[in-house]
């Protein structure tokens, strides 16, 4: 899993609706491909105010380092974020908390405790939807935000998964989240290249179903905030379906 600069663009948006701040839950490690120099850059153009952050982390991989790509810890603490933490299935990159995503639940001191979830390509590597998006819900606090960007189209064998937008629509909408963006991005693999965000709508990719949306990659952007209403356990139905 990696924060490209496209996520980077989703994240600065999303500040300027409602600040980034508090603490937030990552789901994998995220390996960051950028410079503070590009990030900076990209905040500018923005007009988003970094944090201050002394001394700035670079990344653990060294390769990634040599380039001047920044920590996740770091990346987050310059957009607002005071506390990181991570969860992954797998001690191997040093996150905070070894748990498996299929399994519910969360231990104690991880559930009602994060402003925000971050779930920057985990969920299609994980065979149990439903338990993630359990422990999602369980990880947020009331207020706090789920932030998705996801594969749609064009990513085969890249995990178990590629999602439909109706998924996250009719998730969220069940089990009576907020829904503050939903958008299906057009973009290719070059970071150089424009990022093209649609607004979704149930039934308004109808047309595009059938093999219509390029050669590029697809993804689906969702971002939610759980309410003192929200549930988990509320099965959906299909909307574009139930009349």
């Amino acid at each position: 899993m990696g924060l490209t600069q496209t996520h980077l663009l989703i994240l600065l948006q999303e500040a300027r609706r409602r600040p980034l701040q508090g603490s937030i839950l990552t789901l994998g490690i995220q390996e960051v491909t950028m410079s503070f120099d590009t990030l900076s850059t990209l905040a500018r153009q923005h007009d988003f105010p970094l944090v201050d952050v002394y001394p700035l982390e670079l990344s653990s991989n060294s390769n990634h380092a040599l380039q001047g790509y920044l920590s996740h810890l770091s990346f987050f603490k310059l957009l607002g974020f005071q506390e990181e933490k991570t969860v992954d299935a797998s001690p191997y990159e040093g996150c905070d908390l070894v748990h498996d995503l299929n399994v519910r639940p969360l231990p104690d001191a991880y559930r009602n405790a994060f402003d925000a979830v971050v779930d920057a390509g985990t969920m299609e590597h994980v065979f149990n939807i439903p338990n993630v998006f359990s422990n999602i819900f369980d990880a947020l606090k009331i207020g706090g935000r789920i932030i998705h960007t996801l594969p749609t189209s064009n990513f085969v064998d890249h995990g178990f998964y590629s999602f439909s937008p109706t998924l996250f629509s009719d998730f969220y909408r069940a089990n009576q989240f907020e829904i503050n963006r939903l958008e299906v991005m057009l973009y290719t693999e070059d970071p150089r290249d424009p990022v093209f965000f649609h607004p979704y709508r149930p039934g308004s990719f109808q047309t595009y179903s059938a093999g219509q949306l390029g050669r590029g990659l697809c993804g689906t952007v969702c971002i939610a905030t759980k309410t003192a209403k929200s549930t988990c356990n509320q099965t959906p139905q299909q909307h574009y379906y139930t009349g």
